[in-house]
């Protein structure tokens, strides 16, 4: 390819990189494509509350484990 082919296609791909909004596929985690390196960025702690709940839980036992999971297990969280 020409050098002015390479420079061409280059200004395309920073030109569209530039222009990227962020991404969101509905309960899934935002995010965009920063130019710089075409890196994709997570944009979740620029949002009010947390995507998903997160942490550590220990059970003693199967009963603690079920109830636990019936309050936060369910799939519509």
């Amino acid at each position: 390819m020409s050098e002015t082919i390479v420079d061409n296609v280059t200004t395309l791909l920073e030109t569209g990189a530039a222009q990227a909004k962020p991404i969101n596929f509905g309960a899934a985690q935002p995010f965009s494509i920063i130019p710089s390196g075409y890196q994709v960025a997570d944009l979740e702690k620029m949002l009010e509350k947390p995507v998903r709940k997160r942490g550590n839980v220990t059970t003693t036992d199967t009963t603690s484990f079920v109830t636990y999971i019936k309050k936060h297990g369910s799939l519509d969280d």
